[in-house]
């Protein structure tokens, strides 16, 4: 049987459309041998690996109002204290530990004190989450074992290449497009800077893409340039429709995975 291998990206509010994409792999009836999520992609690929379907999942995220359960006591580093919201997550989830989920899970998350990603497979799950969604500016880093991490997707936001050598195939949700310059008259240091971040983002992942052959992957990339990293929770339901109708373009290509 092959063995085919869920892969989340990174992304902010844009990562709504998972959910979208979430619910189509469930009217296909469709089961993943293994997930790997960053950033946003973490929270919902745990939510997914602990047995949540799609719709449930939508249901959490939108009665939740995600953004009033915020702690914004800011250090000079970023919001430090999601408590509230934590606790909210891990009790859906039902779980703390990576190995009570159903479906075997890998998150990324980047080590700024020796410069390199770190794979969490195994131990508490909500750690490694933090670690993945400390987005930088955003965040303040989380301290493991007397070192700093930030946010996955700063050296890899569509982790597909942590998954074990054992999946075959994968299906990818990337919900960060490149948001380029465009034609901006006028532009200021916020543009630029994100710009650039996302350019060698991108680079990243089209370079690591090349190593693995198309038939071995379908690649689902929700049209979300209109969007924002903290887009506004009235927009939550477009984006996750977004994510629908991308994954059902490419329900064909999918089903032939799993042939």
């Amino acid at each position: 049987m092959k063995k085919v291998g869920l892969v989340l990206s990174g992304g902010g509010a844009r990562g709504m459309a998972h959910i979208g994409a979430l619910k189509v792999f469930d009217d296909l009836g469709i089961k993943f041998s293994a997930i790997s999520g960053c950033s946003i992609g973490a929270v919902i690929g745990a939510f997914y690996a602990a047995g949540k379907s799609g719709q449930e999942i939508e249901n959490f995220v939108l009665n939740n109002k995600i953004y009033r359960n915020f702690d914004f006591s800011f250090s000079t580093l970023g919001v430090k204290n999601i408590a509230k919201l934590e606790k909210i997550m891990l009790d859906f989830i039902g779980v703390d530990s990576f190995h009570k989920l159903n479906t075997p899970l890998y998150i990324n998350a980047t080590n700024i004190s020796k410069g390199k990603e770190l794979v969490f497979k195994n131990g508490k799950l909500m750690e490694a989450i933090r670690a993945s969604i400390s987005v930088p500016g955003v965040f303040s880093p989380i301290r493991i074992k007397e070192e700093y991490h930030i946010d996955g997707g700063v050296l890899n936001e569509v982790p597909f290449s942590i998954l074990p050598e054992e999946i075959d195939h994968y299906i990818i949700v990337d919900v960060s497009p490149y948001q380029g310059l465009g034609d901006k008259q006028r532009i200021n240091i916020v543009d630029v800077l994100q710009a650039s971040i996302k350019i060698m983002q991108k680079q990243i992942f089209w370079e690591k893409l090349k190593n693995i052959p198309e038939e071995k992957y379908v690649l689902i990339s929700p049209q979300l340039n209109k969007y924002h990293l903290l887009e506004s929770e009235r927009k939550f339901k477009d984006i996750l429709n977004t994510g629908r109708v991308s994954a059902i373009s490419h329900k064909n290509e999918i089903l032939n995975l799993f042939k």
